[in-house]
Order: C-alpha cells, then structure tokens, then sequence
C-alpha cells in the first residue's frame, strides 16, 4: 500500500507538471476556510509582509491546536487571495482589511502556496 501511494502521486505530479510546469507538489495553491470556535480565542496564525515591498504577504507563525493549525496552514506559507480576492501586490494594510471584514463574518477565507 505505501508503495502504492508514491507511485499514484508520482504519476499525479507528472500529469500536473506536463500541464502546467510551474505546478509542482510544493506550490500547488490550497484553499481554506477558517471560523472561530468557542475553544479557542483566536484564529492561532500570525501574518506578515516582506520589509522591502510590504506586497507579499505570508503565514509567519502558528500557534498550536489552533484553528490555523487544524486546517493545515503552515508556517512560510504565501497568501494568494483572501476572501476570494487576489491580495499578492496588494499593500498590507488593505490585506488586513480583508481579513478583518472576513472575522467580522465570521468566515475568513484563505488561498495560499508553500513556496
């Protein structure tokens, strides 16, 4: 059965590849969908921005159990859309725009890449 899975994914990755090169297993973009929870105060994730442009924007931490972890964010990982909307070459502050208006409804809404 494990050898089973490496080769499915091989041949998945190989398709993928052959479609579009710059897919690859690592940057493949994933969607999430984070909500509050009465465990938890919070959503657990830290954002930041690079210093230079202050355009890309990244998942910088994770707390543990958290609702960012238990989706599957993961540390480095770069923000692409929030709440539908492409945020990359977006300045930081609309992007926490975003995301506030996302807390507000309670329904935040994250695409992202592990580069």
């Amino acid at each position: 059965m494990y050898l089973y899975f490496f080769f499915f994914f091989d041949f998945f990755h190989t398709i993928l590849e052959s479609l579009n090169p710059r897919i690859t297993a690592k940057n493949f973009e994933r969607h999430y969908t984070l909500k509050r929870t009465d465990s938890y105060d919070g959503l657990g994730i830290y954002i930041s921005t690079d210093a230079e442009t202050r355009l890309n924007h990244r998942i910088r931490d994770i707390e543990p159990n958290s609702p960012g972890s238990r989706i599957g964010l993961r540390v480095n990982d770069r923000i692409t859309h929030v709440n539908g909307i492409n945020v990359e070459n977006t300045q930081f502050g609309d992007v926490l725009v975003l995301i506030k208006q996302g807390l507000i409804n309670n329904n935040l809404q994250f695409s992202v890449i592990n580069e």
